[in-house]
């Protein structure tokens, strides 16, 4: 069932006030820009032919943003599944990773190494806690999520991994405290000749 407003909808209705407020990165107005364009006359079209039957259907191009809900629910599902298909029968847990709030604002002077910093200290807390009983390592599976669900910068690792991976929770959380900590504090600012220390 096709829902009665989309995204694009409302990007057209509030985007050019939500632009002129000066807020948002020039990454963010382009996703903006691709999202309400996407399967519409501007993005062009291509023909498609059945094979039974030889109907001819005309369909406009996707923007394949990876931020745009049209283009990326299809590829999800599919993700999904095939990932369903490697997963073991057992019983699994979900692990949001974050950094404090005020720490954000750096993803935005240097996204790359911050995600790449990211991964790595969440790697290395499960990793350290990633042997079961029967001596074989736990693997997990792990998503970044850059923006909240009101739009604000929010980047942060949602984990799913099997159980024996989440039976010392707490010493889970005290060991990415540290990881965290230790790397960022690391982390240049493109465009700067200073490092942040905290």
């Amino acid at each position: 069932m096709k829902a009665k407003f989309e995204l694009a909808d409302i990007i057209r209705r509030f985007g050019n006030d939500l632009v002129a407020k000066g807020d948002l990165t020039p990454v963010q107005i382009n996703a903006l820009h691709k999202i309400v364009q996407c399967r519409t006359a501007a993005m062009g079209g291509h023909e498609e032919q059945c094979d039974s039957c030889a109907e001819t259907r005309y369909s406009y191009n996707s923007c394949l943003d990876r931020h745009c809900p049209k283009c990326q629910a299809a590829k999800q599902a599919v993700w999904i599944e095939r990932l369903l298909e490697s997963t073991l029968p057992v019983k699994h847990y979900h692990i949001v990773f974050t950094v404090p709030h005020c720490l954000n604002k750096i993803c935005l002077y240097n996204e790359s190494d911050y995600h790449r910093i990211l991964f790595s200290a969440v790697w290395r807390t499960l990793h350290s806690f990633g042997y079961t009983h029967f001596g074989v390592e736990t693997g997990a599976v792990c998503v970044l999520h850059t923006w909240g669900q009101n739009l604000s910068l929010h980047p942060c690792l949602r984990q799913a991994g099997p159980c024996p991976l989440h039976c010392a929770c707490c010493r889970v959380f005290a060991l990415w405290r540290m990881e965290t900590y230790r790397h960022i504090r690391k982390l240049p600012l493109s465009g700067t000749s200073a490092q942040w220390h905290f």
